[in-house]
């Protein structure tokens, strides 16, 4: 069991499927104790906290990265913290949602399945410097494996891999050069100093894909204090996340150990923040060019 499931499991222990889950204070007004549950509440607020903050530091293991990635090129739309505390506690969830939107659509959790804690953002605040904050509270999610939903996620569309090549190369932000000479171990590079990729000559579809994903990741990530060692970690999540969302098995791209070592989780969130944002650039940039690309097929 994870260090939530106890916490968990004492809620969904008040939970009928089919009704909007609720503390079992507060169904009997008359014994609703608003200073424990208040108190309960902030127990597992911090937990969860504490949680994002053990998953953060976790990254330090590659396979801890890897697992994070990919929940982040599901879920385009979570936020960081949220993808992190995903990855720590169901790394294979495909379809997220709370009790009461699962209910609406006709669908129930099963039993004795437990639910996941997210963050949603709750009322802001001031802070002492004038700026405003906002709080967070712990949310309960369900992945569509934990309901009885019949209906299955479907597949990702995989189009044809010129189609996706061209798509790619339109996301690069410096001339993207074909070579025959490069050395025998590099698929593809970025010269900072010429501001441009060189990509081997002759390769399949899904390594040129790899490899210059990779290369305009770096390419992308230039922005004046640019140093290959700095960016190698962030241009390797951006080309993971777009390999993925794209179909592409993100396997074989090159990866650094300890990615994140010696950072505090604070610094970590950070740079996957980074990282999210500019991947999420480039696949709203690829995505306008395949919607064209289809929109062209279906007039023909």
């Amino acid at each position: 069991m994870s260090e939530l499931d106890d916490i968990i499991m004492n809620e969904q222990n008040g939970i009928q499927a089919n009704k909007k889950e609720q503390p079992a204070e507060i169904k009997n007004e008359k014994s609703f104790d608003k200073e424990a549950w208040a108190k309960r509440r902030q127990e597992i607020k911090n937990d969860v906290y504490a949680m994002l903050d053990k998953a953060s530091s976790g990254l330090s293991d590659p396979l801890n990265f890897v697992r994070y990635l990919a929940v982040q090129s599901r879920f385009d739309r979570y936020a960081v913290s949220n993808s992190l505390l995903v990855a720590h506690q169901m790394p294979e969830a495909l379809k997220l949602r709370d009790l009461e939107a699962w209910n609406k659509a006709g669908v129930y959790i099963k039993k004795n399945e437990t639910g996941i804690y997210i963050l949603e953002p709750g009322k802001e605040f001031k802070r002492e410097d004038g700026s405003v904050g906002t709080y967070y509270e712990p949310k309960k999610v369900f992945d569509i494996t934990q309901t009885t939903a019949v209906q299955k996620i479907p597949p990702k569309k995989r189009y044809n891999e010129r189609v996706l090549i061209k798509a790619l190369v339109n996301t690069s932000p410096v001339p993207v050069e074909i070579r025959n000479d490069l050395p025998e171990n590099i698929s593809a590079l970025y010269r900072s100093e010429d501001k441009v990729i060189h990509i081997r000559q002759g390769m399949k579809g899904d390594d040129i894909f790899r490899a210059l994903s990779k290369e305009i990741a770096h390419a992308r990530l230039d922005k004046g204090d640019y140093s290959r060692d700095k960016c190698e970690v962030s241009a390797y999540g951006i080309a993971f996340i777009s390999c993925a969302r794209a179909g592409i098995d993100p396997a074989d791209i090159d990866r650094k150990k300890n990615p994140f070592e010696g950072k505090t989780p604070k610094d970590i969130r950070q740079e996957l923040s980074a990282i999210r944002d500019e991947a999420n650039s480039m696949s709203q940039s690829m995505s306008k060019i395949l919607e064209v690309k289809n929109k062209n097929k279906d007039a023909r």
